[in-house]
């Protein structure tokens, strides 16, 4: 049935019988009336749909102009095809803010004769939608027969539904936006950022949609991550807040499916990049689980990133079908790909990691131990300038390589530095800082808190356990590279 099949609120003013005036929203007169809903709470739009008429003898309707203004906003939003207010005296006055903001939105606002009872309207819209009703049965039958036998963790779901509506869909994580459902529908990037950037921050009433200006309309639906329903209708115009209810109902339950199926994957995953760490497992273990998890007869790569949001990076590789081994602790994030899957991997979490340091590529999984220290030797050479870092090119840094060379070499310049005491830690503690700014004696006083007495004794404490001269050129260097050596250390064996 097409849209101009539908009922319409100009129908319903144009049938005597029925008693409706005109306050307005003139401008709204085609919008299609698929069922017509009393109801008196404060905030109807949370339980009526889209295209659906509120019918109300007032109690609903707030007193002051602005709220009334808001009232009329919250209802268009929601997209139902109007409301008519019974011309009772539970009705406030409609301020003329009210029936303009209703004009400007082209919301149709009516009045419902005191003679008409809100049965008969409802009766009327009911007897026009009866064979769209049955239409609506007929293509909720199928919905569930096309699903029927399809395992949960299948990702033919949308394409299933796409055939019984003639619609098109898409899924996406309202976090990290990419797809954990791909149909035919294909929503430019910065309208998908749009949508889910609203959906984060709106609380929308139960089956509310979103709507971009591409046509695309959109729901939230309740699934273990924050997921977005996309949905393009087709030429057949059937699907209003009924068909669209079960439709969610079904892509919610496909979703969950493979959130959940992705998420066991990583967890197993971790659970094998733990155990190679530690060596506890066999090599044909190893290679089992490699087998399983894509990652046999591949070159392999390295990347460790500083992160806060670990888990929706994790989200995001496993939402793109990429096969990986992730290792999460606290800020950090290492995860052993494919090579040839490298440049997608880090496409993919770009937006939920800061900096990152990649190894070398290598050949099997017992060199995962060894990987991981390269991505985050590499990781520690990064900067804000120099967000990305390689291993690779780390050999023509003036920072060691590895932490045995840079233990050796910090050990060399720094000596008793590195006791492990509280006056060994302050003092390597006023060397850093102080080459941190520059040998600047007032900012470094400043950055740690203490006088410039206090300062000048401590650096000549510096110099007499380092043997090393403050104002000579040569010196310096060596101390900076062996400082920096002992911050990169630290950090990999962290």
């Amino acid at each position: 049935m097409s849209e101009q099949q539908l009922l319409t609120v100009g129908d319903l003013l144009g049938m005597p019988t029925l008693g409706q005036r005109l306050l307005a929203g003139s401008q709204g007169l085609d919008r299609p009336v698929l069922w017509a809903h009393s109801c008196e709470l404060p905030d109807p739009w949370r339980w009526l749909g889209p295209g659906e008429l509120l019918m109300t003898v007032g109690l609903c309707v707030p007193e002051d102009a602005e709220t009334q203004v808001e009232f009329i906003r919250r209802l268009a939003d929601a997209s139902l095809a109007g409301v008519t207010i019974g011309d009772d005296d539970p009705a406030p006055a409609l301020s003329h803010e009210m029936l303009t903001e209703a004009d400007r939105l082209g919301f149709p606002l009516l009045r419902t004769s005191l003679a008409v009872p809100f049965a008969s309207l409802g009766r009327t819209v009911a007897l026009a939608g009866s064979t769209r009703q049955v239409q609506q049965l007929q293509l909720l039958s199928r919905l569930y027969r096309v699903l029927t036998g399809l395992e949960s963790t299948s990702t033919e779901a949308l394409e299933r539904i796409e055939s019984v509506f003639g619609a098109r869909l898409a899924v996406v994580d309202v976090v990290h936006h990419g797809a954990v459902l791909e149909g035919s529908l294909k929503v430019a990037t910065e309208v998908v950022v749009d949508l889910c950037a609203r959906a984060a921050e709106a609380k929308l009433p139960v089956g509310a949609s979103l709507t971009a200006p591409s046509s695309v309309n959109a729901w939230p639906l309740p699934t273990q991550r924050p997921t977005l329903l996309m949905l393009e209708e087709g030429p057949v115009d059937l699907l209003d807040a009924f068909l669209v209810g079960h439709l969610r109902q079904a892509v919610t339950a496909s979703v969950n499916g493979v959130l959940a199926d992705a998420a066991a994957r990583a967890a197993r995953a971790e659970q094998l990049f733990s155990a190679v760490l530690v060596g506890d497992v066999a090599v044909e273990v190893v290679r089992d689980e490699a087998v399983y998890l894509g990652l046999e007869g591949s070159k392999l790569v390295s990347f460790a990133a500083t992160t806060t949001r670990a888990d929706d990076a994790v989200a995001a590789l496993g939402a793109k079908g990429l096969r990986f081994l992730p290792r999460r602790t606290q800020g950090r994030l290492v995860c052993c790909v494919r090579e040839v899957d490298l440049d997608a991997a880090l496409s993919t979490v770009r937006s939920t990691v800061d900096r990152v340091g990649i190894s070398l590529a290598f050949g099997s999984l017992q060199q995962l131990r060894q990987a991981q220290r390269n991505a985050l030797w590499a990781l520690s050479t990064t900067s804000g300038g120099t967000p990305i870092a390689s291993y690779a090119d780390v050999r023509g840094s003036i920072v060691p390589r590895d932490v045995g060379a840079a233990t050796e070499l910090s050990n060399a310049v720094l000596g008793a530095l590195l006791d492990d005491n509280d006056r060994s830690g302050r003092l390597l503690e006023t060397l850093s800082a102080y080459l941190d700014n520059n040998r600047s004696w007032k900012d470094t006083a400043e950055a740690l808190g203490i006088h410039r007495q206090t300062l000048a004794h401590r650096l000549g404490r510096i110099e007499e356990l380092t043997g090393r001269n403050l104002k000579s050129s040569a010196d310096i260097a060596a101390l900076w590279v062996a400082v920096r050596a002992v911050q990169h250390a630290r950090d990999v064996e962290a």
